[in-house]
C-alpha cells in the first residue's frame, strides 16, 4: 500500500507557533513568549485536557499552562513564558474520541521544539508523536540530535516518512494507518500484560503499565530497527516483573501481524474518503474487543487462535437475491408462507444530498446545476442551487438516476476575495453512486480541467473519472485527492490555480483583441471553453513546469481560425511569466499562510490592472510583505492567528447605550453585550466586532469588565469557561489602524479578566 496517499479533504484547523526571546541579565536563562495552538487526534478528541509540561516530569501540574479541546480536537494557548525548556512535552489525557464516542483513557504527548518556530507550527498530539516522545523523553540527554534520533527510530519502525510523523490522522490515510496499528497493538499487549499481573490495576498502575509497554517497544526498534513483537514482549517482562503465557505470546504476535494486514487492505481501498475513517475506527475497536475478551478468558495452556479481521465499509448490499439466475441454493428463504410472491423491480433511481462550494477566491452567489443531459448548460428543469457567502452550496433529497455520472455546473456569482463579478465557468463530475450525504465537492479550476479530460473518454465511468483526475494532478504535479479539493486550503495549490485563471484571462483578453468584436455570451463561452481545451492540450504533452504559451497560443489560433499579433503573443507571454514568477515566490514564503489568501489573490489582480488596461506588460510589485502587513495596530500586541476580522466568527454590532441584552441576527441568546461610552453620545458609527463563544448560559449584566477607557464589556459570571475566550475590535483611529483585544473568560470574578492587544494578518477590507 501507499502510506502517504492523501484522503479527499484537509484538515480544517491550521497550527500555528510564534515566539519571542528575552534573556535575564541576573541568571542568564532564556525566556521566551510563545503562542502554541494545535489538535489532539487519534480520531478527533474533544474534551481533552492539554497542558504544557514546563518542568517536564510527566505530568500536569496545576501551576502549569492547560487547556480543553474543542469538539474538533482543537486547542489553543497565547502569551506562554518558557524560561530554560528548550524542547517542552505537550501532554492530552481524557475526553471522547469523536469517531467512537468512548472515554479516552490513554495519554498523548507531542515534543515543542520552543526554538525552532517553523518546525513547531503544525503541532498534533497523536499516538505517532507520543512514541516519539516517549523514546525522546527516555533519551540520557534530551537535544536537538536525539529529538531528531527518535523521530527517525520510528519512522523507519513503522515503514512512514519522517515528514509524515506530525500530521493529523484524519488528513492522510497513511498516518491513519500507523496510528490505529500502534493504538490497537497496544491495547492487545496491554490486556495480556494486564492479566498476568493477576491483580485489577489503579489508574496509576495502568498508566505505568502503559508507559512500559511503549518503551518496551521502543527499545526494541532501536536495537532491531524493525518491530519485533516477540522481543518486544521479552522486554516487558523484565521491565513489569511479569509472565506472559508462552501460549499468548505467539497468540499476540499472530494477530497483531492479521492487524497491519487488515488496516493496510483498508487504506489502500481506492474508495477511500473522509468519513470512512470514522466508520472503520469503530468497526476495528468492535473487531478488537472481540480478540481482547478472547484473549482475557484464554485458560493457561489453551490453544488460541488468531482471529481474522474482516471490516468491508464499502459492502454495497446485494438487493438483487431472488434472481432466478443465480447458482446460490440458499438465496430462497424457506420459511416464507407465500410461494408466489415475487420481488418487485429495483428502482433505477435514487435520492441524495450532498453539498460542495466554489472555489476562485469563494464564490458567493454563482448558480450550481446539476447538468442532468450532459449539455453543458444550466436548464430550468435541472436542479440548481446558488452559493453562499462561502462559497458553498447544498443539494437535499434530489433524485437521479443510479450508475450514472452527472456534470456539476457553476458560473457567474461575486469572488469574495476581489469584490469582482466572476465571469467564468467551473464543472466537476458527480458519480452518483459514490456520493456520501457529507460529501463536499468542489469547483475548482482543476476540476473544471479534469471534467474536460472526462468527456474525451470513450467509457464515461468511475474508472475514466478517477483516470483523468489522476492524468490532472500529475501535469500539475499534485496528488489527485489536492485536484478535487478546496485550492483555499493549501497555498501551492492556490497559488497554481490562481496561475491557471490569470492565464486564461490574459490569453482571452489577447484572443478578443484580434477578433475585433464584441462577443455574445455564447460566444464569449465557446472562447472560454478553446482557451481551456488549448491549454489542457500542452499541459498534459509537456506537463505544467514545461508548459509554452506560445504553443498553447498556437493551438488556440487553430481552434478559433484567428491570428494574434506577435505584439499581442509577446505580452501574454511575458506576463504570464511574471504571474508564474511572483506565484513561485510567494507560495513559499513562510510568513503567508492560508487566511491570508484572499488578500493576496486581491493584491494581484490589482498589480495586474494597468496591463489589462493598457495592454501592455507591467512589473508586478507584489510581495510577501505587501500580503501580510496588518491593518491592526501592532504596538505592543501579540500575534494571535484567531484575532479580529472573520466573517464566519464576528458579527458587526450597534452600541447598546444602556449594556442591555440586544437581539442581534441569529445569536438572540449567547451574544455578548458591549457598551460605548462617549460623551459625545452614542453614534450608529462607532462600532464593534466581537466574537460569539457558544456559551450556553443565559446573560445578566451582573458586572462590567473596563478593557479600555472608552468601552465596557458586560459580563456574567456563569461565562466563566477556561477553553473560552472573546475578541474585540475597536474602530479605526486616525492612521486608518484597528485595535483587537482578546480576554479570556477564565474566571467568575470580572476584576480578573485581562485583555490582550493582539492581531493577525487580515484582509484590508475590514469594517
Amino acid at each position: 500500500m501507499k502510506y502517504l496517499v492523501s484522503l479527499f479533504f484537509t484538515y480544517i484547523s491550521l497550527i500555528f507557533f510564534t515566539g519571542c526571546e528575552t534573556t535575564s541579565s541576573s541568571t542568564g536563562s532564556t525566556t521566551k513568549e510563545i503562542t502554541l495552538s494545535g489538535a489532539v487526534v487519534d480520531g478527533y478528541i474533544k474534551n481533552s485536557s492539554v497542558c504544557l509540561d514546563l518542568n517536564m516530569n510527566g505530568s500536569c501540574d496545576v501551576s502549569e499552562p492547560s487547556t480543553l479541546t474543542s469538539n474538533s480536537g482543537a486547542f489553543s494557548f497565547g502569551d506562554i513564558n518558557v524560561t530554560g525548556t528548550l524542547y517542552m512535552p505537550v501532554i492530552a489525557s481524557g475526553g471522547v474520541d469523536t469517531a467512537t464516542n468512548k472515554s479516552f483513557t490513554g495519554k498523548f504527548k507531542s515534543i515543542v521544539d520552543t526554538d525552532n518556530a517553523p518546525q513547531a507550527r503544525q503541532l498534533f498530539v497523536t499516538p505517532l508523536t507520543d512514541m516519539v516522545a516517549t523514546s525522546f523523553l527516555n533519551s540520557s540527554a534530551q537535544t536537538y540530535s536525539s529529538l531528531q534520533t527518535s523521530i527517525k527510530q520510528v519512522a523507519v519502525a513503522y515503514r512512514i516518512s519522517e515528514g509524515y510523523i506530525n500530521k493529523s490522522p484524519m488528513q492522510y490515510a497513511g498516518v491513519f494507518a500507523i496510528t490505529q496499528e500502534i493504538q490497537q497493538t497496544l491495547a492487545l499487549i496491554e490486556a495480556a500484560a494486564a492479566k498476568a499481573k493477576g491483580i485489577s490495576l489503579t489508574s496509576v498502575q495502568l498508566l505505568q503499565l502503559r508507559k512500559e509497554i511503549k518503551s518496551a517497544i521502543l527499545t526494541q526498534i532501536s536495537e532491531d530497527v524493525d518491530i519485533n513483537i516477540e522481543k518486544a514482549l521479552t522486554k516487558l517482562e523484565t521491565l513489569s516483573s511479569i509472565t506472559i503465557p508462552a501460549n499468548e505470546k505467539t497468540f499476540l504476535i499472530a494477530q497483531v501481524a492479521e492487524l497491519k494486514v487488515a488496516i493496510d487492505s483498508f487504506v489502500a481501498n481506492k474508495n477511500l474518503t473522509a468519513a470512512n475513517l470514522n466508520s472503520y475506527q469503530v468497526a476495528l475497536e468492535t473487531e478488537q474487543e472481540k480478540v481482547i475478551t478472547s484473549l482475557e478468558n484464554a485458560t493457561s495452556g489453551a490453544s488460541l487462535t488468531p482471529m481474522k479481521i474482516n471490516i468491508d465499509i464499502f459492502a454495497v448490499p446485494d438487493t438483487n437475491t431472488t434472481d432466478t439466475n443465480t447458482t446460490d441454493t440458499n438465496t430462497t428463504d424457506t420459511n416464507t408462507t407465500d410461494t408466489n410472491s415475487t420481488v418487485p423491480a429495483e428502482s433505477n433511481t435514487t435520492t441524495l444530498s450532498f453539498g460542495g462550494l466554489m472555489v476562485d477566491g469563494y464564490i458567493s452567489g454563482a448558480k450550481v446545476c446539476l447538468d442532468l443531459d450532459s449539455n453543458g448548460v444550466c436548464s430550468t428543469t435541472e436542479p440548481s442551487a446558488t452559493t453562499l457567502s462561502d462559497g458553498t452550496f447544498s443539494f437535499s433529497n434530489i433524485k437521479v438516476n443510479k450508475n450514472t455520472m452527472i456534470p456539476l455546473v457553476g458560473f457567474g456569482g461575486t469572488d469574495i476575495a476581489t469584490s469582482k463579478s466572476f465571469s467564468g465557468e467551473f464543472q466537476n463530475i458527480l458519480d452518483v453512486n459514490s456520493t456520501l450525504p457529507a460529501t463536499k465537492i468542489a469547483l475548482t479550476p482543476f476540476t473544471d480541467l479534469a471534467k474536460i479530460l472526462f468527456f474525451q473518454s470513450v467509457m464515461k465511468d468511475k474508472a475514466a473519472l478517477e483516470a483523468s483526475v489522476t492524468k490532472i494532478g500529475d501535469a500539475f504535479g499534485f496528488s489527485s485527492s489536492d485536484i478535487v479539493s478546496d485550492t483555499m486550503q493549501n497555498i501551492q495549490l492556490f497559488a497554481l490555480s490562481q496561475e491557471i485563471q490569470i492565464t486564461k484571462s490574459l490569453i482571452e483578453f489577447v484572443a478578443k483583441k484580434v477578433m475585433s468584436k464584441t462577443l455574445t455570451e455564447v460566444q464569449k463561452k465557446d472562447l472560454q471553453n478553446k482557451i481551456k481545451n488549448a491549454l489542457l492540450t500542452r499541459v498534459l504533452d509537456s506537463g505544467y513546469e514545461n508548459l509554452s504559451i506560445s504553443e498553447v497560443l498556437s493551438v488556440l489560433e487553430l481552434d478559433m481560425n484567428i491570428i494574434i499579433s506577435d505584439g499581442n503573443r509577446t505580452f501574454a507571454i511575458s506576463q504570464i511569466a511574471e504571474v508564474k514568477r511572483v506565484f513561485a515566490l510567494l507560495s513559499t514564503d513562510a510568513n503567508i499562510y492560508e487566511w491570508t489568501l484572499p488578500r493576496l489573490q486581491s493584491i494581484v489582480e490589482t498589480a495586474l490592472e494597468p496591463a489589462y488596461t493598457n495592454s501592455t506588460y507591467v512589473d508586478m510589485n507584489v510581495t510577501a510583505e505587501s500580503v501580510t502587513y496588518s491593518i491592526f495596530d501592532k504596538t505592543d500586541a501579540v500575534f494571535d492567528a484567531f484575532a479580529c476580522i472573520k466573517d464566519s466568527y464576528y458579527k458587526n454590532t450597534l452600541i447598546d447605550s444602556n449594556a442591555t441584552e440586544a437581539i442581534r441576527e441569529s445569536d438572540s441568546v449567547n451574544g455578548l453585550t458591549l457598551n460605548f461610552n462617549n460623551n459625545s453620545g452614542f453614534e450608529s458609527a462607532n462600532r464593534v466586532i466581537l466574537y460569539y463563544p457558544l456559551i450556553g448560559a443565559t446573560k445578566t449584566n451582573a458586572s462590567v469588565t473596563i478593557f479600555q477607557d472608552s468601552y465596557y464589556f458586560a459580563f456574567d459570571k456563569a461565562w466563566a469557561n477556561t477553553g473560552k475566550q472573546i475578541y474585540i475590535q475597536t474602530p479605526k483611529d486616525t492612521n486608518g489602524l484597528y485595535e483587537c483585544q482578546r480576554a479570556k473568560l477564565d474566571s467568575n470574578v470580572s476584576s480578573e479578566i485581562e485583555f490582550t492587544k493582539v492581531y493577525r494578518y487580515t484582509d484590508t477590507n475590514a469594517s
